[in-house]
Protein backbone atom coordinates (compact mmCIF):
# COMPACT_ATOMS: atom_id res chain seq x y z
CA UNK A 1 0.00 0.00 0.00
CA UNK A 2 1.93 3.38 -0.98
CA UNK A 3 1.86 6.10 1.32
CA UNK A 4 -0.83 8.90 0.93
CA UNK A 5 0.02 11.82 -1.30
CA UNK A 6 -0.87 14.27 1.71
CA UNK A 7 1.39 13.86 4.93
CA UNK A 8 1.23 16.27 8.12
CA UNK A 9 3.90 16.51 10.18
CA UNK A 10 2.37 17.93 13.19
CA UNK A 11 2.95 18.53 17.03
CA UNK A 12 1.41 14.99 19.03
CA UNK A 13 -1.83 14.86 20.68
CA UNK A 14 -1.90 12.79 23.98
CA UNK A 15 -3.46 9.42 24.93
CA UNK A 16 -5.83 11.13 27.25
CA UNK A 17 -7.98 12.87 24.75
CA UNK A 18 -8.66 11.79 20.97
CA UNK A 19 -7.39 15.18 20.03
CA UNK A 20 -4.94 15.24 16.76
CA UNK A 21 -2.83 17.59 18.32
CA UNK A 22 -2.40 19.86 21.55
CA UNK A 23 -0.87 22.63 18.75
CA UNK A 24 -3.68 24.99 17.19
CA UNK A 25 -2.80 25.69 14.50
CA UNK A 26 -1.55 21.60 13.77
CA UNK A 27 -5.50 20.93 15.13
CA UNK A 28 -6.59 23.29 12.26
CA UNK A 29 -4.31 21.78 9.61
CA UNK A 30 -5.73 18.26 10.08
CA UNK A 31 -9.35 19.49 10.36
CA UNK A 32 -9.05 21.02 7.35
CA UNK A 33 -7.32 17.83 5.53
CA UNK A 34 -10.52 16.33 7.33
CA UNK A 35 -13.30 18.23 5.58
CA UNK A 36 -11.13 18.96 1.93
CA UNK A 37 -8.89 15.55 1.34
CA UNK A 38 -10.95 12.98 3.47
CA UNK A 39 -9.13 9.83 3.20
CA UNK A 40 -6.21 11.22 0.83
CA UNK A 41 -3.74 12.08 3.83
CA UNK A 42 -1.59 11.04 6.58
CA UNK A 43 -0.90 12.32 9.69
CA UNK A 44 2.82 12.22 11.07
CA UNK A 45 2.99 12.77 14.64
CA UNK A 46 6.29 14.72 16.03
CA UNK A 47 7.61 16.79 18.44
CA UNK A 48 9.42 19.22 16.49
CA UNK A 49 7.77 19.70 13.11
CA UNK A 50 8.55 23.31 12.45
CA UNK A 51 11.64 25.38 12.86
CA UNK A 52 13.08 27.06 15.76
CA UNK A 53 11.40 30.31 14.60
CA UNK A 54 8.03 28.29 14.91
CA UNK A 55 8.63 25.56 16.79
CA UNK A 56 4.96 23.96 16.67
CA UNK A 57 4.41 25.05 13.05
CA UNK A 58 2.64 22.37 11.04
CA UNK A 59 4.45 20.92 7.72
CA UNK A 60 2.33 19.56 5.04
CA UNK A 61 4.34 17.47 2.27
CA UNK A 62 3.13 16.39 -1.25
CA UNK A 63 6.07 14.58 -3.21
CA UNK A 64 8.53 16.74 -3.54
CA UNK A 65 6.36 20.37 -2.39
CA UNK A 66 6.55 21.69 1.31
CA UNK A 67 4.08 24.10 2.57
CA UNK A 68 3.77 25.85 6.02
CA UNK A 69 1.98 28.25 8.47
CA UNK A 70 -1.29 29.65 6.66
CA UNK A 71 -0.01 28.64 3.34
CA UNK A 72 -1.30 25.12 3.93
CA UNK A 73 -4.61 26.25 4.18
CA UNK A 74 -4.69 28.28 0.87
CA UNK A 75 -3.11 25.02 -0.67
CA UNK A 76 -5.86 23.13 0.70
CA UNK A 77 -8.70 25.09 -0.19
CA UNK A 78 -7.02 25.58 -3.81
CA UNK A 79 -6.71 21.98 -4.04
CA UNK A 80 -9.62 20.12 -2.75
CA UNK A 81 -12.06 18.09 -5.35
CA UNK A 82 -14.86 19.72 -3.06
CA UNK A 83 -14.48 23.15 -2.50
CA UNK A 84 -17.24 24.69 -0.36
CA UNK A 85 -20.30 26.19 -2.42
CA UNK A 86 -20.40 29.90 -0.60
CA UNK A 87 -22.48 32.47 -1.93
CA UNK A 88 -20.26 34.67 -3.77
CA UNK A 89 -21.43 37.43 -1.08
CA UNK A 90 -20.22 35.81 1.89
CA UNK A 91 -17.01 34.65 0.78
CA UNK A 92 -15.62 38.30 1.46
CA UNK A 93 -17.67 37.91 5.33
CA UNK A 94 -15.56 34.12 5.62
CA UNK A 95 -12.33 36.13 5.01
CA UNK A 96 -13.24 38.67 7.59
CA UNK A 97 -14.14 35.83 9.99
CA UNK A 98 -11.12 33.75 9.02
CA UNK A 99 -8.92 36.68 10.19
CA UNK A 100 -11.03 37.53 13.10
CA UNK A 101 -10.35 33.87 14.18
CA UNK A 102 -6.25 34.62 13.77
CA UNK A 103 -6.40 37.56 15.64
CA UNK A 104 -8.82 37.78 18.92
CA UNK A 105 -9.39 33.49 19.34
CA UNK A 106 -6.17 32.17 18.68
CA UNK A 107 -4.38 34.35 20.94
CA UNK A 108 -7.01 33.50 23.63
CA UNK A 109 -6.64 29.89 23.40
CA UNK A 110 -2.95 29.81 23.73
CA UNK A 111 -3.26 32.49 26.81
CA UNK A 112 -6.01 29.66 28.06
CA UNK A 113 -3.20 26.89 27.57
CA UNK A 114 -0.18 28.31 28.37
CA UNK A 115 -0.32 31.88 30.36
CA UNK A 116 -2.87 30.32 33.08
CA UNK A 117 -0.36 28.68 35.61
CA UNK A 118 -2.61 25.99 36.89
CA UNK A 119 -3.39 25.26 32.78
CA UNK A 120 0.09 25.30 31.44
CA UNK A 121 0.79 22.69 34.02
CA UNK A 122 -1.54 20.29 33.01
CA UNK A 123 -0.46 21.09 29.49
CA UNK A 124 3.17 20.40 30.23
CA UNK A 125 2.36 17.45 31.71
CA UNK A 126 0.02 15.93 28.64
CA UNK A 127 3.06 17.02 26.26
CA UNK A 128 6.42 16.03 28.54
CA UNK A 129 5.33 11.93 27.31
CA UNK A 130 5.02 12.97 23.62
CA UNK A 131 8.96 14.12 23.49
CA UNK A 132 12.11 11.80 23.61
CA UNK A 133 14.78 12.27 25.85
CA UNK A 134 16.51 14.84 26.27
CA UNK A 135 14.58 17.43 24.20
CA UNK A 136 11.68 16.76 26.89
CA UNK A 137 13.28 19.23 29.13
CA UNK A 138 13.27 21.96 26.63
CA UNK A 139 10.72 21.38 24.23
CA UNK A 140 7.41 22.56 26.11
CA UNK A 141 9.44 26.09 27.28
CA UNK A 142 10.10 26.92 24.08
CA UNK A 143 6.40 26.15 22.68
CA UNK A 144 5.46 27.92 25.66
CA UNK A 145 7.82 31.07 24.65
CA UNK A 146 5.92 30.77 20.98
CA UNK A 147 2.69 30.83 22.02
CA UNK A 148 3.62 34.03 24.76
CA UNK A 149 5.13 35.84 21.21
CA UNK A 150 1.56 35.06 19.30
CA UNK A 151 -0.12 36.53 21.77
CA UNK A 152 1.89 39.93 23.10
CA UNK A 153 1.66 40.41 18.75
CA UNK A 154 -1.57 41.12 19.15
CA UNK A 155 -2.81 41.92 22.91
CA UNK A 156 0.48 42.42 24.99
CA UNK A 157 -0.78 43.28 28.13
CA UNK A 158 -3.08 39.96 28.26
CA UNK A 159 0.20 37.69 28.95
CA UNK A 160 0.11 37.03 33.04
CA UNK A 161 -3.61 37.91 33.56
CA UNK A 162 -6.11 35.36 35.76
CA UNK A 163 -5.43 32.30 37.50
CA UNK A 164 -3.63 31.66 40.46
CA UNK A 165 -0.72 32.23 41.47
CA UNK A 166 2.59 30.25 40.15
CA UNK A 167 3.33 27.68 43.43
CA UNK A 168 6.71 28.97 43.38
CA UNK A 169 5.62 31.93 45.19
CA UNK A 170 2.77 30.47 47.00
CA UNK A 171 5.58 28.13 48.79
CA UNK A 172 7.68 31.53 49.42
CA UNK A 173 4.95 33.20 51.10
CA UNK A 174 4.56 30.17 53.47
CA UNK A 175 7.96 30.21 54.53
CA UNK A 176 8.10 33.83 55.44
CA UNK A 177 5.02 33.13 57.85
CA UNK A 178 6.50 30.62 59.06
CA UNK A 179 9.61 32.00 59.59
CA UNK A 180 8.25 35.35 60.95
CA UNK A 181 5.15 34.13 63.88
CA UNK A 182 6.38 36.44 66.83
CA UNK A 183 7.90 39.88 67.34
CA UNK A 184 6.87 43.32 66.43
CA UNK A 185 8.70 42.50 63.32
CA UNK A 186 6.54 39.45 62.30
CA UNK A 187 3.51 40.87 63.07
CA UNK A 188 4.59 43.82 60.34
CA UNK A 189 5.75 41.41 57.82
CA UNK A 190 2.33 39.36 58.28
CA UNK A 191 0.35 42.41 57.19
CA UNK A 192 2.48 43.28 54.43
CA UNK A 193 1.95 39.57 53.21
CA UNK A 194 -1.82 40.06 53.89
CA UNK A 195 -2.02 42.92 51.61
CA UNK A 196 0.51 41.42 48.98
CA UNK A 197 -2.16 38.42 48.78
CA UNK A 198 -5.14 40.81 48.65
CA UNK A 199 -3.25 42.29 45.54
CA UNK A 200 -2.82 38.93 43.94
CA UNK A 201 -6.21 37.98 44.31
CA UNK A 202 -7.50 41.66 43.00
CA UNK A 203 -4.77 41.20 40.05
CA UNK A 204 -6.32 37.64 39.58
CA UNK A 205 -9.78 38.41 39.44
CA UNK A 206 -9.12 41.49 37.51
CA UNK A 207 -7.36 39.71 35.29
CA UNK A 208 -9.77 36.99 34.74
CA UNK A 209 -12.78 40.09 34.28
CA UNK A 210 -10.33 41.04 31.41
CA UNK A 211 -10.07 38.08 29.61
CA UNK A 212 -13.83 37.25 29.78
CA UNK A 213 -15.00 40.04 28.71
CA UNK A 214 -13.13 40.11 25.58
CA UNK A 215 -14.10 36.21 24.87
CA UNK A 216 -17.88 37.34 25.65
CA UNK A 217 -17.55 40.33 22.71
CA UNK A 218 -16.05 37.67 20.35
CA UNK A 219 -18.25 34.52 21.38
CA UNK A 220 -21.13 37.37 20.87
CA UNK A 221 -20.35 37.77 16.89
CA UNK A 222 -19.56 34.61 16.35
CA UNK A 223 -23.23 33.12 18.51
CA UNK A 224 -25.69 36.03 16.36
CA UNK A 225 -23.67 34.83 13.28
CA UNK A 226 -24.17 31.17 13.67
CA UNK A 227 -27.90 32.12 14.98
CA UNK A 228 -28.52 33.79 11.20
CA UNK A 229 -27.89 31.01 9.53
CA UNK A 230 -30.58 28.74 8.27
CA UNK A 231 -28.15 25.32 8.59
CA UNK A 232 -26.35 24.51 11.69
CA UNK A 233 -23.08 26.15 9.64
CA UNK A 234 -22.24 28.68 8.68
CA UNK A 235 -23.80 31.47 5.78
CA UNK A 236 -26.92 28.93 5.39
CA UNK A 237 -24.31 26.01 4.34
CA UNK A 238 -25.47 22.48 3.48
CA UNK A 239 -21.97 21.38 4.58
CA UNK A 240 -19.30 22.11 7.03
CA UNK A 241 -17.25 25.08 5.85
CA UNK A 242 -13.35 25.87 5.97
CA UNK A 243 -14.56 28.50 9.13
CA UNK A 244 -16.39 25.81 10.06
CA UNK A 245 -13.40 23.34 10.66
CA UNK A 246 -11.32 26.37 11.50
CA UNK A 247 -13.59 27.46 14.62
CA UNK A 248 -14.32 24.04 15.84
CA UNK A 249 -10.50 22.82 15.85
CA UNK A 250 -9.54 26.59 18.25
CA UNK A 251 -12.69 26.06 20.51
CA UNK A 252 -11.92 22.24 21.14
CA UNK A 253 -8.38 22.56 22.62
CA UNK A 254 -10.50 24.70 25.63
CA UNK A 255 -13.74 22.93 25.48
CA UNK A 256 -12.57 18.80 25.54
CA UNK A 257 -9.56 19.38 27.61
CA UNK A 258 -10.25 18.81 31.55
CA UNK A 259 -8.40 22.01 32.03
CA UNK A 260 -7.94 22.92 35.40
CA UNK A 261 -8.98 27.26 35.44
CA UNK A 262 -11.83 26.35 32.21
CA UNK A 263 -12.38 30.44 32.13
CA UNK A 264 -13.41 30.07 28.22
CA UNK A 265 -15.13 26.42 28.44
CA UNK A 266 -17.39 27.94 31.53
CA UNK A 267 -18.40 30.82 29.79
CA UNK A 268 -19.48 28.95 26.63
CA UNK A 269 -21.09 26.37 28.54
CA UNK A 270 -23.32 29.19 30.05
CA UNK A 271 -23.56 31.39 27.40
CA UNK A 272 -23.35 30.58 24.18
CA UNK A 273 -24.81 27.17 23.77
CA UNK A 274 -24.66 27.57 19.51
CA UNK A 275 -21.19 27.70 19.91
CA UNK A 276 -20.85 24.59 22.09
CA UNK A 277 -23.55 22.80 19.81
CA UNK A 278 -20.99 23.91 16.97
CA UNK A 279 -18.52 22.47 18.01
CA UNK A 280 -19.38 19.37 18.58
CA UNK A 281 -21.21 18.62 15.86
CA UNK A 282 -18.18 19.35 13.82
CA UNK A 283 -15.89 17.09 16.37
CA UNK A 284 -18.79 14.30 15.03
CA UNK A 285 -18.72 14.89 11.63
CA UNK A 286 -14.85 15.73 10.95
CA UNK A 287 -13.40 12.66 13.16
CA UNK A 288 -15.60 10.08 13.59
CA UNK A 289 -15.10 6.96 12.48
CA UNK A 290 -18.94 6.24 11.45
CA UNK A 291 -18.70 9.82 9.48
CA UNK A 292 -14.76 10.24 7.84
CA UNK A 293 -12.31 7.79 7.33
CA UNK A 294 -9.56 8.15 10.14
CA UNK A 295 -6.20 9.69 8.90
CA UNK A 296 -3.48 7.24 7.80
CA UNK A 297 -0.96 7.53 11.09
CA UNK A 298 2.67 7.11 9.77
CA UNK A 299 5.33 7.38 12.55
CA UNK A 300 5.02 7.29 15.66
CA UNK A 301 1.41 7.85 16.16
CA UNK A 302 0.19 10.60 18.74
CA UNK A 303 -1.33 7.88 20.85
CA UNK A 304 1.37 5.17 21.01
CA UNK A 305 3.99 8.03 21.97
CA UNK A 306 2.17 9.84 24.69
CA UNK A 307 1.88 6.46 26.38
CA UNK A 308 5.70 6.18 26.55
CA UNK A 309 6.54 6.31 30.46
CA UNK A 310 9.87 8.19 31.78
CA UNK A 311 11.46 4.86 32.51
CA UNK A 312 11.35 3.66 28.26
CA UNK A 313 12.27 6.77 27.49
CA UNK A 314 15.69 6.32 29.61
CA UNK A 315 15.66 2.84 28.50
CA UNK A 316 15.36 4.15 24.90
CA UNK A 317 18.43 6.64 25.87
CA UNK A 318 19.97 3.44 26.84
CA UNK A 319 19.63 1.38 23.66
CA UNK A 320 21.54 4.59 21.67
CA UNK A 321 24.17 4.53 23.90
CA UNK A 322 25.05 1.10 24.46
CA UNK A 323 22.87 -0.86 20.85
CA UNK A 324 24.77 -4.12 21.71
CA UNK A 325 23.91 -4.88 25.82
CA UNK A 326 22.78 -8.53 26.50
CA UNK A 327 19.34 -9.98 28.05
CA UNK A 328 17.48 -8.82 24.96
CA UNK A 329 17.74 -5.19 26.25
CA UNK A 330 17.87 -3.67 23.06
CA UNK A 331 15.97 -5.60 20.97
CA UNK A 332 18.64 -5.77 18.06
CA UNK A 333 20.16 -8.89 19.40
CA UNK A 334 19.27 -11.88 21.50
CA UNK A 335 19.99 -15.37 22.49
CA UNK A 336 17.54 -18.64 22.04
CA UNK A 337 16.93 -21.36 24.48
CA UNK A 338 20.13 -23.34 23.26
CA UNK A 339 22.29 -20.14 24.22
CA UNK A 340 23.12 -19.55 20.18
CA UNK A 341 22.79 -15.82 19.26
CA UNK A 342 20.43 -15.01 16.93
CA UNK A 343 21.51 -13.66 13.55
CA UNK A 344 20.42 -9.72 12.95
CA UNK A 345 18.64 -9.25 9.48
CA UNK A 346 21.22 -7.33 8.08
CA UNK A 347 24.90 -7.17 8.90
CA UNK A 348 26.38 -3.34 10.36
CA UNK A 349 28.17 -1.57 8.68
CA UNK A 350 31.72 -0.14 9.37
CA UNK A 351 30.58 3.27 10.39
CA UNK A 352 28.06 1.33 12.74
CA UNK A 353 30.77 -0.95 14.19
CA UNK A 354 32.69 2.14 14.63
CA UNK A 355 30.28 4.32 16.54
CA UNK A 356 29.13 1.15 18.22
CA UNK A 357 33.02 0.85 19.83
CA UNK A 358 32.58 4.38 20.44
CA UNK A 359 30.14 4.19 22.99
CA UNK A 360 30.92 1.20 24.55
CA UNK A 361 34.07 3.03 24.89
CA UNK A 362 32.11 6.28 26.29
CA UNK A 363 30.37 3.58 29.08
CA UNK A 364 33.46 2.27 30.54
CA UNK A 365 35.70 5.73 30.82
CA UNK A 366 31.92 7.19 32.71
CA UNK A 367 31.98 4.01 34.96
CA UNK A 368 35.37 3.73 35.33
CA UNK A 369 35.76 8.04 36.53
CA UNK A 370 32.66 7.35 38.81
CA UNK A 371 34.08 4.28 40.60
CA UNK A 372 37.05 5.86 40.90
CA UNK A 373 35.62 9.31 42.69
CA UNK A 374 33.39 7.57 45.11
CA UNK A 375 36.30 4.94 46.16
CA UNK A 376 39.02 8.80 45.99
CA UNK A 377 35.98 10.19 48.17
CA UNK A 378 36.22 7.49 50.72
CA UNK A 379 32.25 7.16 49.58
CA UNK A 380 32.82 3.58 48.42
CA UNK A 381 34.84 0.77 50.08
CA UNK A 382 37.56 -1.70 48.27
CA UNK A 383 38.76 -5.10 48.83
CA UNK A 384 42.16 -5.31 50.72
CA UNK A 385 44.76 -7.98 49.80
CA UNK A 386 45.85 -8.96 46.28
CA UNK A 387 43.11 -7.64 44.60
CA UNK A 388 43.47 -3.97 46.37
CA UNK A 389 47.09 -3.77 46.31
CA UNK A 390 46.90 -4.04 42.32
CA UNK A 391 44.48 -1.52 41.95
CA UNK A 392 45.79 0.44 44.44
CA UNK A 393 49.42 -0.07 43.90
CA UNK A 394 50.20 -1.50 46.70
CA UNK A 395 48.88 0.62 49.27
CA UNK A 396 46.29 -1.37 50.35
CA UNK A 397 46.57 -3.26 53.57
CA UNK A 398 46.77 -7.12 53.46
CA UNK A 399 43.06 -8.01 54.44
CA UNK A 400 39.36 -6.73 54.45
CA UNK A 401 37.71 -3.65 52.89
CA UNK A 402 39.72 -0.17 52.65
CA UNK A 403 38.65 3.21 52.86
CA UNK A 404 40.44 6.09 51.39
CA UNK A 405 40.62 8.82 54.34
CA UNK A 406 41.92 12.03 53.35
CA UNK A 407 44.81 14.17 55.11
CA UNK A 408 44.29 17.18 57.13
CA UNK A 409 47.24 18.66 55.20
CA UNK A 410 48.90 20.12 58.86
CA UNK A 411 52.26 18.58 60.69
CA UNK A 412 55.35 17.19 58.65
CA UNK A 413 54.09 13.18 58.44
CA UNK A 414 53.66 12.87 54.26
CA UNK A 415 50.78 10.94 55.24
CA UNK A 416 48.57 13.07 57.05
CA UNK A 417 49.03 15.57 53.65
CA UNK A 418 48.12 13.71 51.24
CA UNK A 419 45.62 10.85 52.75
CA UNK A 420 45.75 7.06 53.54
CA UNK A 421 43.91 3.84 53.42
CA UNK A 422 42.58 2.70 56.36
CA UNK A 423 40.92 -0.71 57.45
CA UNK A 424 37.27 -0.92 57.95
CA UNK A 425 36.34 -2.53 61.49
CA UNK A 426 35.41 -5.65 61.29
CA UNK A 427 33.40 -6.52 63.84
CA UNK A 428 33.10 -10.64 63.38
CA UNK A 429 37.10 -11.15 63.46
CA UNK A 430 36.85 -9.07 66.66
CA UNK A 431 34.69 -11.16 68.27
CA UNK A 432 36.61 -14.36 66.87
CA UNK A 433 39.47 -12.83 68.25
CA UNK A 434 38.00 -11.98 71.89
CA UNK A 435 36.60 -15.79 71.68
CA UNK A 436 39.96 -17.13 71.36
CA UNK A 437 41.48 -14.94 74.10
CA UNK A 438 38.90 -16.10 76.34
Amino acid sequence: MSAPALQLHALPGSSKHDLASLDPDSLVAASYLQLLHPGEWALVSTPDPGSSSSPSAPVLHSHNDTWTGSAILHHLVQTSSSPPNLDPRHEADARAFHALLDHNLLPLVLHSLYSLPQNWAFVRSLLLPSFPFPTAFTRPTALRHAAHAVVDATHPDWWGLGGEADKEADDERRRKKALLETGIDGIKERNDLTRRDGKERVKKTFGEGKIVAAARELFTALESTLASSSTPFFFSSSSPTPLDAHLSSLLSLVLFLPLPTPLLADLINASFPRLWAHAALLRRALWSPESVPPPVALGPAASSSAKRTSSSSWLATLRALVPDLPFGLTGSSGVTRAGKAVPRSAPPTAAQRALARNRRAFVAVCVVGVVGWLAGTGQLPVPGGKLGRLLLGGKAPRGGWVRFRAGTGEGDDEDDEDGEWEEEEDDEEDDEDDLDDE
